[in-house]
């Protein structure tokens, strides 16, 4: 199993929340369908195709995002986790912004692939509208109260779980702001299989308002430094802020219409059962 980031990469393992939105149903698309979990809670089971296509009732384009997206948070993180096993951590303790923002707007960058057998330099990639998850043959995405499970079948033994995990908050204005992702791996065939897992985010913050400006014109920038222990098999990112143009940039406790002190991102891996190696890196 490795977690890894490149270049600002990061990956932030650790807890969330949740509100359950529904995908998308126009012109009477069926895109999935409602259960129940042990608990008594709603579930959503998403069985539509990715990339998604909306229609209106004239049956045009009614121009939705292509990968729809389930909302998990609590009063400290939000976090969309889509259909296609990406998702968006965002925060909003001074102004609203993503901290994985991908080259494109509105939309986080994270992936997971893995490798089957040593010595194999064929990935399976998992997240994304164009990776084994836009299989429906192969892939079981559920989505409820506190998480978002992705099921795949990768062959006739090999099965891999990825699960989001998420905490609700339990008073007003209280929350952990981290998730937990749990990988299981299952082996039903009668061989030893070799595998090799990574999951990789970017550390990247972007604010919302400034998302739709280009890079070198917006006015902060938000450069991530990331150091790694990888003896304890940890990795925080913190971002430092820069004025792009004349800005009397207040102190760090007080108001202002841009963030100067975006949150910082950590992760952490650990092994619950099997025999693995894992490794952290850059």
């Amino acid at each position: 199993m490795r977690a890894s980031f490149f270049d600002k990469c990061i990956f932030r393992v650790l807890l969330v929340i949740a509100v359950l939105f529904n995908g998308y149903s126009a012109r009477c698309q069926q895109i999935g369908k409602w259960s129940f979990s042990q608990k008594g809670l709603p579930v959503y089971q998403y069985t539509g195709a990715l990339p998604f296509k909306a229609l209106d009732k004239d049956g045009n384009d009614a121009l939705q995002p292509e990968d729809p997206y389930f909302l998990l948070g609590n009063y400290k993180l939000a976090l969309f986790a889509h259909a296609s096993g990406t998702y968006q951590l965002i925060t909003a303790e001074r102004a609203w912004g993503r901290v994985n923002a991908a080259e494109r707007p509105n939309y986080g960058w994270n992936e997971a692939s893995i490798a089957v057998n040593a010595g194999s330099s064929k990935k399976v990639i998992l997240t994304g509208v164009n990776s084994l998850a836009a299989n429906q043959r192969l892939t079981e995405k559920y989505f409820g109260v506190g998480f978002a499970r992705y099921s795949y079948k990768l062959d006739d033994a090999l099965t891999c779980t990825r699960i989001i995990s998420v905490k609700p908050s339990a008073k007003i204005n209280t929350g952990n702001s981290c998730f937990v992702l749990t990988i299981i791996l299952k082996n039903n065939g009668k061989f030893r299989r070799e595998v090799t897992y990574s999951e990789r985010t970017v550390a990247n913050f972007v604010l919302n308002s400034t998302q739709y400006i280009n890079k070198l014109n917006r006015p902060l920038i938000h450069h991530a430094n990331i150091n790694i222990d990888e003896a304890k098999e940890i990795a925080l990112a913190n971002f430092e802020t820069k004025a792009n143009k004349f800005l009397v940039l207040p102190a760090k406790n007080e108001r202002f219409v841009y963030d100067i002190a975006p949150p910082s991102m950590f992760m952490y891996a650990k092994g619950l059962a099997g025999s693995y190696t894992s490794k952290i890196a850059v």
